[in-house]
């Protein structure tokens, strides 16, 4: 999630016990956010990659139960079907 606009959502989720994984470009905003989330008590971790490569998030290889997407890229299909730019 886009480390400054998903700072709401991402702080919730980690109240009720999930576990975050913020995904940005700006490391040091990303950082300020997982810090905020650690003080209350949250499990977070973080990646600095740039969302608007689709390769950036195949790459990653995580288990994703909830994706909130603040970074302004739009899934048109089932995130199953939807396939990168070279067929993966």
């Amino acid at each position: 999630m886009g480390a400054v606009s998903g700072v709401a959502p991402a702080k919730r989720l980690a109240g009720d016990g999930t576990r975050i994984t913020i995904a940005d470009i700006d490391e040091q905003a990303m950082d300020a956010v997982a810090e905020q989330i650690r003080a209350d008590g949250g499990r977070c971790e973080t990646w600095r990659l740039d969302l608007s490569d689709p390769a950036a998030l195949v790459e990653l290889h995580l288990e994703i139960d909830v994706l909130v997407n603040n970074a302004g890229i739009q899934f048109v299909a089932p995130s199953r079907s939807t396939r990168t730019r070279s067929g993966t």
